[in-house]
């Protein structure tokens, strides 16, 4: 089988197995208040990138909202 022929098959056996895996995932470009007011659930897991300069205001934010973590 041709190299090229192979390369292409798996590269559509990848992307098919990471649509799947992510067909159930949102992404949001929200503000992380924004993103807790929207999403905060007993049963919620919520995984947040921060920029270090803003992880001060975040945790002052969640500290007055009764959040920990």
């Amino acid at each position: 089988m041709d190299m090229e022929l192979q390369l292409n098959q798996v590269k559509k056996y990848m992307l098919s197995d990471i649509r799947e895996r992510l067909s159930n995932t949102y992404v949001e470009n929200l503000s992380f208040e924004k993103i807790i007011d929207k999403y905060d659930r007993d049963i919620a897991f919520s995984f947040v990138i921060l920029r270090i300069l803003k992880l001060q205001d975040m945790i002052i934010s969640l500290e007055k909202k009764n959040i920990s973590f």
